[in-house]
């Protein structure tokens, strides 16, 4: 395959990720706008927090995911030799994130680990003719605060500058959706929980458009 067949089959992944999440938001929108609060208190404010736990589940899941296929599109590009260990165009980057799990034990002092990590590598070497990412190494560690997503950002080398603005808000998503998650209950307005849905809308398209420009750095590299 070539790289255009390979950025075009990933393209067409970012949109099939999202587009069901996008759905679903905007459904909860629209049930949020027709609910009467004056009719049916209670299933206004059980709506609520559904909505707000829905809306951060999204968050969370659709970034996730986006980074994921991010690497699995770099894995595509592995196993079709468009880039390569013997090239000059595979860069520090993805050297990291291919050796990552192999290395991450020199970092600690005593010998045993030390040697625990040479032995990985050897058995790396040995029994992989294929080099690629592990993709477990995209974890959200269940809460996507702004911190984890910073450190996920900067793992894939990816510029933080377009979804900085977004900080407080994620942060905010994150302890209302924990506050749910133990059962306590929510202030917010409808029009809140409204605005929390565009916000999310808006960062998972943020999101994907960071890893469009990052395949278009690819292509660059690569043709």
């Amino acid at each position: 395959m070539s790289f255009d067949d390979i950025e075009s089959n990933y393209l067409d992944k970012f949109d099939i990720e999202l587009s069901w999440r996008k759905k679903e938001l905007l459904e909860i929108q629209n049930e949020l706008e027709s609910l009467n609060l004056e009719e049916d208190e209670q299933k206004y404010n059980f709506f609520k927090r559904g909505a707000i736990a829905l809306t951060y589940a999204h968050l969370e899941g659709g970034v996730k995911n986006i980074l994921i296929i991010y690497v699995k599109f770099i894995n595509e590009l592995l196993l079709n030799q468009i880039i390569s260990l013997n090239d000059n165009n595979i860069n520090d980057i993805i050297l990291d994130l291919i050796f990552y799990n192999q290395v991450k034990v020199f970092r600690q002092n005593s010998r045993e680990k030390r040697l625990k990590g040479l032995n990985n590598c050897k058995r790396f070497f040995m029994d992989n003719k294929l080099l690629k990412i592990d993709i477990k190494l995209i974890d959200t560690k269940s809460n996507l605060t702004f911190n984890n997503l910073n450190e996920l950002y900067k793992l894939l080398d990816i510029n933080l500058n377009n979804i900085s603005i977004q900080k407080t808000f994620i942060n905010q998503l994150v302890k209302r959706r924990n506050a749910i998650a133990h059962g306590e209950n929510t202030s917010d307005t409808r029009e809140i929980v409204i605005d929390n849905i565009k916000q999310v809308l808006e960062i998972l398209d943020l999101v994907r458009d960071d890893i469009i420009h990052k395949i278009g750095e690819f292509k660059n590299i690569c043709n």
